[in-house]
């Protein structure tokens, strides 16, 4: 049996490539290539809770679980692969991760010589992605759980990632750019499977590929970075429920929307010092591993300003607007247009609200709504939205822990935070709720 592992790179098509496997697993398995969809994860990072150092698992993993009890668990799940190994007898086993990457030479040796077991045929595939779409891909993933913007310089994997997974005693490295242009048929799990696995071209167009990790405009990363702000402060919380299904709404808004909202683009003094910054790593990659990258300008420095070198000495305090350039008159419209759609969705299942602070805020904000939408009129939406704030200045304030009635907010801020609060006992609460409510409408 051959064994071929998808090590990474993070923000590189990761997600797209293990949906689509995971999903067609059944389908790939009767065709002899295994991809194991384990304890309903579709990538293999907890496969490799087995093999990690406690400190390497608790610096990458920690948030999970303690170290003992996720080995565990995660030994099960590879008694579980060989059960199916031996029942199958699969040509091909495909294992996919992006932490791959990230582990110790060490680790990595007790990895492969669990697969050693079945194979004397180990390759391993390594995707990356240009260093200025990596970070914004990375800034719009953290504004969906989070609200802090990343260091700038956090990912350098160029050289060393390569010179690690090429160190390592395997018999095959396969490296690629995530360029549309250049994948296979433009799709990286397509791409993938061409490349890496090998498999034929007939049988990679019966699969459906699931594509992931849909980018978001500009202002729904403002949107949500204050949304998770109010609701989560300055801690990042992947996968929660309460931000999960405000994404989906989000999401859902947008792709029902007449009008465009704006398309993320990083600033062009950010892109000029990340193109600095990484040129001689890049440089190094494309003449001695040939992989280049179309949209990087090779060795073509740019003239460094003072906003320039600015920002590069807080590159780890950066905050969104410095990233992107949005349209405040289209975050509210967004904000409205999902509030409207959570107060039909409320109204239609026949779920009223709970709660003396979500009465308040549901009977003067739905008031506003049908206002807004009856009368046209945009004076009376002002005197409303004026009473809306005078009436619950304190309210607010008092909610939010905040001393002085105003505390240096503004209208629009003070507008936001009620909002915030309202969308919160809109949103479903449990997660069989909200995965109930994005089968139906988002």
């Amino acid at each position: 049996m051959r064994v071929v592992f998808h090590i990474g790179t993070n923000k590189a098509g990761s997600t797209t490539i293990q949906e689509t496997l995971a999903r067609t697993s059944d389908q790939l398995l009767k065709d002899g290539y295994y991809y194991p969809y384990l304890g309903n994860q579709v990538s293999h990072t907890r496969l490799l809770f087995a093999i990690c150092d406690d400190d390497e698992f608790l610096k990458h993993h920690g948030r999970w679980s303690d170290a003992p009890g996720s080995r565990l668990s995660s030994e099960r799940l590879w008694e579980e692969m060989s059960a199916t190994i031996a029942a199958h007898s699969p040509h091909t086993l495909i294992l996919s991760s992006e932490f791959g990457i990230g582990l110790r030479r060490t680790s990595f040796e007790r990895l492969l010589s669990r697969l050693r077991v079945w194979s004397d045929q180990v390759e391993l595939a390594l995707y990356y992605r240009s260093p200025a779409s990596h970070f914004l891909s990375s800034v719009q993933q953290g504004m969906k759980f989070g609200s802090k913007v990343e260091d700038l310089f956090a990912h350098r994997a160029y050289r060393k990632g390569y010179k690690k997974a090429a160190g390592w005693n395997v018999e095959k490295l396969t490296v690629k750019v995530l360029d549309r242009k250049v994948l296979f048929k433009g799709c990286v799990c397509k791409d993938f499977l061409h490349s890496a696995v090998g498999m034929d071209e007939k049988r990679i167009s019966r699969l459906t590929v699931h594509q992931s990790n849909e980018s978001l405009s500009s202002e729904a990363m403002v949107l949500l970075q204050g949304f998770n702000r109010f609701h989560l402060g300055e801690k990042r919380r992947p996968g929660n429920p309460l931000s999960v299904a405000m994404v989906s709404a989000v999401q859902w808004v947008e792709s029902k929307a007449q009008r465009k909202f704006t398309r993320p683009r990083l600033r062009e003094e950010l892109r000029y010092i990340i193109e600095n910054e990484f040129n001689e790593e890049l440089v190094w990659m494309r003449d001695n591993v040939g992989v280049t990258f179309a949209d990087f300008p090779y060795e073509n420095m740019h003239e460094e300003t003072a906003r320039m070198a600015a920002m590069r000495a807080s590159h780890d305090r950066l905050q969104l607007s410095d990233v992107i350039a949005f349209e405040r008159e289209k975050v509210v419209e967004l904000r409205n247009a999902v509030f409207d759609r959570l107060v039909k969705e409320r109204n239609a299942a026949g779920v009223p609200p709970k709660g003396d602070w979500t009465k308040l805020v549901w009977k003067l904000l739905s008031k506003l709504l049908r206002k807004r939408t009856r009368s046209g009129s945009r004076q009376k939406e002002k005197a409303l939205k004026r009473r809306l704030l005078r009436k619950h200045r304190e309210l607010v304030s008092n909610r939010l822990g905040l001393v002085d009635g105003s505390n240096g907010l503004g209208p629009e801020d003070l507008e936001d935070q009620i909002y915030f609060s309202a969308f919160k006992e809109l949103l479903p609460r449990k997660r069989k709720d909200m995965l109930s409510s994005l089968r139906g409408s988002f």
